[in-house]
This record gives structure tokens, sequence and C-alpha cells, in this order.
């Protein structure tokens, strides 16, 4: 049999890391469809695991159970992505010498606190912090909190006769703890005198049991402790202090729903460990554990996954059935009346789970995930799957119509499904005010108004946004430069709008991320045009095929350009030729046609269309929602029909090649820095410092801004080199007159507007420059963004100098983006693109020659030749910038004669 194939595949590759499914297709010469349904059955039966991700891995369990590489830790970070950022700061604290921080754990009841806390003493422990017999204890200070004594006479211990009835001496949890990890559950019920006992024993290590003067003891202990509770409310400030780390676990509401279903599957996972059966669970039931309202959190989840599965489990030993199965019935009332009350839980369910699956079956010795390539639906989880974010091959172009067809679908009634007045409801207040900023200044700049359902639509992409930064999952958009080259003007507000992002949202987010706002007001941007365009006319065999294709794509882009002929099969193709013609025949608007059809004789027709309609007609034999959107895209940015013929054939060669694997963007090595300079023991470095902070916006992650004091020359020479190890130095700010290699600034001027503008212009060109690391690595192929980007800007500078023109990050980006592709092109032996046409790109002679003069520089560092017709190419970016400088030195030249 084919599995059979397919497992002994899977033992041959033992690879360390998995094998993908087309790689398993590739050796075996079967479709990817089959392997993965085969290899998605090995999961289920155990025999089999596999990592999501983009591939999805796939190994067999006996290669699992040898890799040591991955980490309990790590395991637990790649399930709950909500709490990467919790993670990494406990790991931090954890570390941190000599031995640790004391860490505070908040979050509601239910959350997982304690769960968290053994979590960070297994890590301890596997990094050799503590040793592997060191003692985890637990205490709940609830259990005592009438009793303050007896409380804490547990934790210090008590001498013989310090309360009646104590005849003899008790060893308290602290001394028990000794060189392990003490872990107080709800601390806000620790008594004020307690509190105080404590942070003496956290800051000296030394305590005395209660009773005892004489004594003083001593113990190495590091305290974890949990609360539900707001600490400024319940906890004494001089306690909270003793915890320099403080992490919130955020609640089972706030967190995504594919953690939700790794919850779900660990719990069931547990059952049938503990109970040593393998444990089937019906799709229904599934459904309603994953969408019903837990109010107590991951405790509850547990709870009710208990009660299902031990239901279960006296249905199997009482005989009434074969196999331990969990089914709707078993479930609290609570958790299955989810399946009747929530009627919008199945778009999201049918996400996640075959539509064929009728039961999953958990294994006692195998960690169980049903879910192929599980999607959060959001545009960059679609874009990813169907584009360029899988290293497998694309599958059939039914998949992809059905997924786009899908998304798409369930956007627009979303969108179209709430009113403004409700949207408060459903989307948090900060995320509103900063989409409403956008839609207002796109609306200046623009002048137009978008559509009442655009708020919501635009709002729901930046949440989507927020919830993968807080992921750590990466933003990127594979075709980002050629929208930055078809929208111009719709990248530069995109790059506006993610500046308002990032100042309001407090966060740092790639450049690839304007590709996806583009996109968005793309959308909205076309609607009801009224000029001429190329009609798009989809003709296919079947009921409904063609006419649903062109909905959908009508739909998304808000026009009416697409229109589908469906053809059955018992009608002949000439009436709907006839229906073809008088439909072009009745549209004022149409001046081109593209016919797209499916297959036989229907390949033929645009000729005949053609003749009886006097106008220009184009056939492709390319239908799916993919490439009717981009045909319905390109007609609306008023291309040609030859244009959109050939820009629909792109389509498929993108769908057809295979797409790399999201690789590692290379860091660079020194974050960007500002330093304040005085002389010692004045103090102005710091003040500068704290106005620098204050006053002006930028990405802390990239910049630093750093006080240095110093004597003598000497001395700040000294200073300068050590920070320059670690940073790159773009600016100084001093009081004094120094003689610096980088950008000066006196004290008196930044406190200017014109001394605020130009600094800020300074950061945002150079923390820009940096974020185009990682935007250039996912696309050039033949030169490194590190050899590149140093060239293209000291192009860019000299250029502006000459033509007196200030650079600002827009025109950073769009040169850059665009000079380093044409190097990459050049360097892999391409020509330029259209030499015959240099006479219809108009030159400035001035800036020609200016740029004679210094595209030199490409040639010498990069030995490739930019002719005349890409010079007059890069021009037009110099020209924009020149033509607005001219407007505004024309409206400033008026303003003064009036």
């Amino acid at each position: 049999m084919r599995i059979d194939q397919v497992y002994k595949q899977l033992l041959k590759s033992q690879s360390k890391d998995g094998i993908s499914a087309q790689e398993v297709a590739d050796i075996l010469g079967c479709s990817r469809p089959n392997v993965s349904h085969d290899l998605n059955k090995l999961v289920q039966m155990g025999k089999v695991t596999k990592k999501n991700g983009k591939p999805v891995l796939f190994r067999t369990s006996d290669v699992l159970k040898e890799l040591k590489n991955i980490t309990i830790i790590e395991k637990f970070s790649q399930d709950n992505p909500s709490l990467y950022a919790a993670v990494e700061q406990a790991k931090a604290a954890v570390l941190y010498p000599p031995n640790g921080m004391n860490i505070l754990i908040l979050g509601d009841t239910g959350v997982g606190k304690s769960m968290f806390a053994e979590l960070l003493y297994d890590f301890a422990k596997d990094n050799k912090l503590i040793h592997s017999n060191s003692t985890f204890t637990v205490f709940n200070c609830a259990d005592y909190a009438n009793n303050p004594q007896l409380l804490l006479a547990q934790l210090f211990g008590s001498k013989k006769g310090a309360y009646t009835g104590l005849d003899e001496n008790r060893v308290g949890l602290i001394e028990s703890s000794d060189n392990g990890i003490l872990f107080l559950d709800e601390v806000h019920r620790l008594p004020p005198e307690g509190q105080e006992m404590f942070f003496t024993f956290i800051d000296k290590g030394t305590y005395r049991r209660m009773g005892e003067t004489d004594v003083l003891r001593r113990a190495n202990v590091r305290i974890f402790a949990a609360t539900t509770e707001k600490p400024e409310s319940h906890l004494l400030r001089t306690f909270t202090r003793r915890f320099p780390m403080i992490i919130r676990i955020p609640s089972l509401k706030e967190r995504t729903f594919s953690e939700r279903v790794n919850l779900v599957n660990y719990f069931i996972n547990a059952e049938a460990k503990h109970l040593n059966y393998e444990i089937r669970v019906s799709a229904n039931s599934l459904n309603a554990l994953m969408t019903y309202p837990c109010e107590n959190n991951i405790g509850q989840l547990l709870t009710d996954i208990k009660f299902a599965c031990a239901n279960a489990y006296a249905d199997y030993i009482s005989g009434k059935r074969d196999h331990i199965r969990v089914i709707s019935r078993l479930l609290p009332e609570h958790v299955k009346s989810t399946l009747f009350d929530n009627v919008e839980h199945r778009n999201i369910y049918n996400n996640y789970i075959p539509a064929q699956t009728k039961f999953a079956i958990y294994h006692p010795n195998q960690s169980f995930n049903y879910t192929d390539d599980v999607s959060e639906n959001t545009i960059y989880d679609t874009l990813n799957k169907l584009v360029d974010g899988n290293n497998e091959v694309v599958p059939d172009v039914k998949y992809i119509d059905d997924a786009i067809s899908e998304f798409f679908k369930n956007s627009t009634k979303n969108a179209n499904k709430y009113s403004s007045f409700r949207i408060e409801n459903l989307i948090d207040g900060k995320v509103l005010s900063v989409t409403e900023d956008i839609i207002l200044n796109c609306e200046n700049i623009l002048h137009k108004k978008y559509r009442a359902e655009f708020k919501y639509a635009l709002a729901k992409h930046i949440e989507g946004t927020l919830d993968r930064v807080k992921a750590n999952q990466k933003i990127y958009h594979p075709n980002l430069n050629q929208i930055r080259l078809d929208y111009p003007k719709l990248f530069n507000l995109a790059l506006d709008s993610l500046r308002i992002m990032e100042r309001q949202l407090e966060l740092t987010l790639p450049i690839d991320e304007a590709g996806f706002l583009v996109m968005i007001l793309l959308y909205d941007e076309v609607a009801k045009r009224e000029n001429h365009h190329t009609k798009i006319i989809v003709v296919m065999h079947g009921e409904s095929a063609a006419s649903s294709i062109s909905d959908t794509a009508n739909q998304l882009m808000g026009v009416d350009i697409a229109q589908g002929f469906d053809l059955p099969l018992d009608v002949k193709p000439q009436i709907v030729v006839d229906n073809i013609v008088s439909f072009i025949q009745e549209d004022s608007h149409v001046s081109e046609v593209l016919l797209m059809v499916d297959m036989g004789s229907l390949v033929h027709i645009g000729q005949v269309v053609e003749e009886k309609i006097q106008m220009k007609t184009m056939t492709v034999q390319l239908v799916s929602t993919l490439h009717v959107i981009e045909a319905v895209q390109k007609s609306i940015a008023g291309l040609k029909v030859n244009d959109i013929y050939n820009e629909v054939l792109n389509v498929s060669n993108l769908i057809e090649q295979k797409s790399s694997t999201y690789q590692l963007i290379p860091s660079v090595d020194r974050k960007l820095a500002i330093l304040t300079i005085c002389t010692s023991g004045q103090g102005t470095a710091v003040v500068l410092k704290n106005m620098i902070e204050k006053s002006f916006s930028y990405r802390k992650n990239y910049l630093d801004v750093i006080p240095v004091e110093f004597s003598n020359e000497i001395d700040l020479q000294t200073n300068l080199k050590q920070i320059q190890h670690t940073h790159t130095v773009i600016a100084a700010i001093s009081p004094l007159s120094l003689s610096l290699n980088v950008n000066t600034f006196d004290a008196d001027f930044i406190a200017t507007d014109d001394g605020i503008s130009k600094l800020q212009r300074l950061i945002d060109i150079e923390t820009t420059s940096r974020l185009m690391y990682e935007s250039l690595s996912n696309i050039l192929s033949y030169v490194s963004p590190e050899e590149v980007i140093p060239t293209i800007r000291m192009f860019i500078e000299n250029c502006a100098n000459e033509l007196s023109l200030s650079v600002t990050s827009n025109m950073v980006i769009g040169i850059t983006m665009h000079m380093a592709c044409l190097i990459d092109r050049l360097c892999s032996g391409l020509k330029s693109k259209n030499t015959e046409q240099i006479e219809d790109i108009p030159i400035d002679k001035n800036l020609h020659d200016v740029l004679v003069k210094n595209v030199h520089i490409f040639s010498e560092r990069h030995s490739v030749y930019i002719d005349d017709y890409e010079l007059r190419v890069i021009a037009k970016f110099f020209k924009n910038k020149i033509g607005t400088v001219n407007e505004i030195h024309k409206a400033n030249t008026e303003t003064n004669d009036k």
C-alpha cells in the first residue's frame, strides 16, 4: 500500500528536523495531496509526529525521541506564541547572574501561573542553575490567611514553645527549600508583617524561626510568587520592589485560537497517558472544547476535559463501548451548549479540523496534532500559504480557489455585518483610535471618503498585525518591491500609516507591513471608477463556476469589472458567444476585453468575439480566483489588455515556482546610537538624553541614546571607541564645540523647530535604512543587503547634496529598493528591461549630469554598468522630490508676495 511506502521513506530519511510532504512525494513519484493525506493518517496512528511551520515537517516517533535540542520551555513557547514575551522575560530572570532574579507572576485565576513557575524550575535545572535534586516547593498563602502566626511558622519554621502546644522545633519551608525554589501562590494573602520578614530574607539571605532571637539562619532560595490581584493594592511597595521581574500571564480569552487548540490537545493527551489507553474524541466534542466560553481560564478547561474523559472511561470499563470515546453527550452542559448557541464557531473550527474528521485519536505515548498548517485567518497567512510562504509547490488550483474564496467571503461578510455603532464593542479602543487616525490621514491626502465597512476591515487587520508581533511571528510580503513600483502614492501613504501605528502602539514594524497596508487601501481606493477599462470576461463549463469566481473578485475589489458566463454542458458555446457580445455592446465603459476560459472550444471564442464587437480582445486559458483577481486589479490600474494578459501569466509562474523557507534575517551587528556629550560632573549629558527620549520618536530596539561625560580629549576618544564596539554612532549632541566624524548638533539647536526637524529626519532615515536589510534579504538573490545598501546610501546623499534636496525616509526606501533590485538583476547577467523606450522618459539635463557623475560608484563597487535608460528611471525618484520642493518654494513665494 502507498501508506506503507510513505512510512518506509520516512524511516529511511531519519532527518533530524523532519521531511516535508512534497519531498516525500518527489522521491516516491506520487502527488503531494495523497502523500500529505497518508502522513496525517500516520500521525493519527501515533507512528509519525509533525512540526507545524512553513513547511510542515514530518518524522517518525523514534527519531523524535532521539532529539535533545528542543527544550521544554522552547516547546512551550512555540505552542503558546502569546506567551513568547513572558517566556523571554522569565528566562532572562532565571539566567541573571549570580543567582537569578525573584519573579512575581500576575494573572487571573486559572491562567496557569503555577504551571508557568514549575516550567521555570525545569528550565533552571536544565541549565544547571540549580542542582537536579533541588526542591520546588509550592505554598498557597491563602491556606493560612486567617491565621497569620501559623502562616509565618509554616514559612520560617518555629522554635519549641513559640506558641501553646508546640513541643518541638519545626523546620520551615524556607529552610527545606535551601538551594531550590519556593513558589508562593496567592502571595497577596501574606500579611504585612510576613512581607516585611520576607524582604529582609530576600535582601540578606538570613531569617529566624518564630520564637528565635539568638540564632540567625541562612538559606539560598529563589522566590517565585504569584497573585491574582493588583500588586499596588494588596502588597507593600517595599515588598514588590524585591521582585525586579514582574510577568503577566494573559487570560485564555486574550490568547490565540491556535493556543487553545494546543491546550486541548495537551490536556487530552495527558489523560491518555494517565489512563494508558488511547482516547477517541468526536469532532463535535473537539469543536465544543475549542470554542465554549471558559470563564475560569485554563484551570476550568482542564477540569472540563477531565470530566468528559472520566465519563468516557466509565462507559468503557462498564462495557458500554469498546473504546474510550468522548462524544458531545458526555461533555459538561455548559460546554456542549456552545454547539447550539454559537452559530459562528464552525467558521473557526473548520480551519483547524479537516472536514472528513469524525474522531481524533489521542495515544498515550504520542503527542497529537491533527492540523496541517493552521491558519489564523489573516491576510498574512493567506498570502504565505497561497503564494510564497511554503517550501512546497502550491497545491492544485482548486484548493487555491477554495481557500481564497472562503477568506474573501468571510472578510466581506464580517465587514458588512458590523455597523459603525457596534465596532467599539468588537475592536480594542487603542486599535480603533489608530485606525481612525490612519483613515483621516488617508482621506485628507487622497481627497476621498472611505466606506463605513473599511473602518472595521482595517481595524481587524491592525489587530492581526499586533497579534503577530506579540507572538514573534514574521511579517513578510513577497511582492513588496512590485507593490511599491505599481502604487507609489499608496506606498508612501502606507509608510506614513506605519509610523502612526508605531508611534501610538509603541512597537516596531518591518517595512513589509506597508505592502499589506497598500493592499488594504487599494481594495477601497478602486471603488466605483467611471473611466474606461479592460473588461474581464470569465467563461467556464458548469452551472455556476464562472459567475462565482467573478463575483468573488468583484466583491473583493469593490468594482464590477469581471463578468462570469456559465456554460452548462447541454448548452452550445455559440449561445454564450452571443450573450457575451450583447453584454459588451451594452457597456459604454469597456475599451478592451480579456477573455478567461477553462478548456475545449472556448479557447477559440476570442477571435469570434473580436470580429463581432470590433474591439481588442485576448484570450487566456487560465481560470482561478487568483488569476481573475489579478486581472481585475490590473484593469483597475488602467493597464491595457496586452499587459493584463502578461500579468496573469506571471501569476501562474509565481504559483508554480518553488518557494523558499523563511530565512533568519542576517542581523546588523550593532545598534544605532545618538551620543549626548558634556564634561564630567556637570550632568548635562543625562539631561540631554532625557530631552531626546521625550521629544523624539524612534525605535528603541534599533537605537540607543547614550550619555558621555569626559574630562579630556583622550578620555572622550576612549569612550567613543568603546561605544563603537557595540553601536554605530549616527549623531552627537553637545553644548561644547567638538570635532567628531559624525553629524554633530549644538544642544541649543535641537531645541528649535529646525533642529528638531533635522534630527528627527536623520533618525528616521538611519532606522529606515536598518529596516531595509530585513526586507531586501527576502528579495535579493545575487547580492546581499550589507553589500549594496551602504553604496546606495552614499549615492543618494551625494546626489541630494548636489541637487540641494533634503533626504526623507520615504525617499530612501523608494530609491534603495529600486536600486538594490536593479543591481541584483544586473549582477545576475540580465540586461536593462527596455532600452528601446529610452526616448519616452523625459530627463532634466542638470539632474542627468548629477546622476552620471555619481553612478560610477556602482561600477567600482559591484562591477555593474547602469545605462542611460536605467538612469532615466532613477531620475524619476529625484524628479518627484524636486517637484515637491519647487511647489513648496512657489507656495512660500506667493505667501511672501501677499
